[in-house]
């Protein structure tokens, strides 16, 4: 980052912003609100049903989110359609090159704020649950792009946004932003600046990935190879019996897992009344490897809806593949070594012919 940072030349002289969050700017630099800089409507007000396979190309709140985010070109991106006739029942959602598209309801605060830019001239309708801001002048988009796309200017959407469990943005609230804007030569500069960097930083992020993907490969050969070869290369090998096992060391036994350990274990050997406290676990904290225990509950508030476990015991995700994902742990340091958590968990206790750790 420090090699980034030193490329950039300090203006002679910088001024108070008057915004508090954002602190000082270059002195020449101006600040607006974003209604004297853009024309505001809405997305089509459609749902999923009226999405088909064949026609106008149409981006929606949840590819905003997941997919395309920052920039969108149908010719490269897939995008579900809508029929034509929308080009005449809704032509304020058909979009322009440069507009942007942002999500206006966002499930956690950070999404708040999310956005895309058209970068082609093909035809594209903003869809459901979105708001079309068009920059009076076209050429400035990439810079706009960027100048979304910062901390600073999402920082203000988040502390503007309403919610609870969903936070939506309004037109009203992106008309009020705060925008500070360089001279025109600057405007030009930036984005192409930010463009080479930006190219430069994505291929390192993309051959980072590559590496870990081959290194998630090789440790997973390390762990198949050890529990279906063992360690020793030289032991005589025999047919498992299994047809995607294949051979096993000679001397080693093949059973199933229910004559090894006991799938969801009874909660007879706790009371419904107990008022002891034990740990609570939701799904979304049961990691690759770790649990979060910051939840604690009493026993008999969780034993009637919520899937027991205790120290020693394997605990998997049902819903997420967890055996392709790694979503399994084994559960240990619960409050008075019980554990409840979501229904959707697996629990595997081991008996005692095999250990807990040689399960996972």
């Amino acid at each position: 980052m420090s090699g980034v940072v030193a490329k950039y030349q300090k203006y002679a002289e910088y001024k108070d912003s008057g915004v508090e969050w954002l602190g000082e700017i270059p002195s020449h630099w101006t600040m607006n609100k974003l209604r004297y800089l853009f024309f505001f409507n809405k997305g089509l007000t459609i749902t999923k049903e009226n999405l088909v396979d064949q026609g106008i190309a149409c981006i929606n709140y949840g590819e905003v989110h997941s997919k395309y985010g920052f920039q969108i070109d149908p010719l490269i991106h897939n995008l579900k359609c809508v029929e034509e006739k929308y080009l005449k029942l809704s032509p304020n959602a058909l979009l322009q090159k440069g507009d942007f598209v942002f999500a206006d309801t966002s499930e956690d605060l950070k999404g708040s704020g999310n956005f895309t830019n058209l970068v082609s001239s093909e035809k594209v309708f903003a869809g459901y649950h979105t708001i079309i801001a068009r920059p009076q002048d076209a050429i400035e988009s990439r810079f706009y792009a960027y100048l979304f796309d910062s901390q600073e200017f999402r920082s203000q959407i988040q502390l503007a946004v309403k919610g609870v469990k969903v936070f939506s943005i309004t037109q009203a609230m992106l008309r009020a932003s705060n925008v500070w804007l360089p001279s025109k030569e600057e405007k030009d500069k930036i984005p192409n600046f930010l463009d080479h960097e930006t190219a430069k930083i994505d291929s390192l992020i993309e051959k980072q990935q590559h590496l870990i993907q081959l290194l998630k490969e090789k440790r997973q050969a390390v762990i198949s190879h050890a529990v279906t070869k063992g360690l020793d290369p030289n032991v005589p090998m025999k047919d498992s019996g299994v047809e995607w096992l294949g051979e096993v060391p000679e001397h080693w036994d093949t059973t199933k897992i229910k004559y090894v350990a006991e799938l969801t274990p009874k909660k007879s050997e706790l009371s419904n009344f107990d008022s002891r406290l034990c740990t609570f676990i939701p799904m979304e904290k049961l990691k690759l490897g770790s649990l979060f225990r910051d939840e604690e509950k009493q026993i008999s508030e969780v034993i009637g809806g919520y899937t027991y476990f205790k120290d020693g015991d394997l605990l998997l995700a049902k819903v997420t593949p967890c055996f392709e994902n790694k979503n399994m742990v084994i559960a240990s340091n619960l409050k008075n070594g019980i554990g409840f958590g979501s229904s959707e968990i697996y629990v595997l206790r081991a008996n005692n012919k095999v250990n807990t750790r040689s399960l996972a």
